[in-house]
């Protein structure tokens, strides 16, 4: 995929990463709302995240960055 096609989506590259982690934070999301108990549906986030994020290349990077 080149540049061009990347940017006919997204503005600028900041617009492209924060989509990139929204997506990381959906996939950690999903199946918390079956969880009734705070505690394991923290848990549960936890690990979920953690799974997300290995999911991609630089995942944890992307979401450490100190921008919103």
């Amino acid at each position: 995929m080149s540049a061009t096609a990347l940017y006919w989506h997204f503005s600028d590259k900041d617009e492209l990463v924060n989509a990139m982690v929204e997506q990381l934070y959906l996939q950690a999301y999903q199946g918390i709302h079956e969880e009734t108990n705070l505690q394991a549906s923290l848990h549960r986030l936890g690990k979920q995240f953690r799974t997300s994020l290995n999911t991609c290349k630089d995942g944890a990077q992307l979401c450490a960055t100190d921008k919103p």
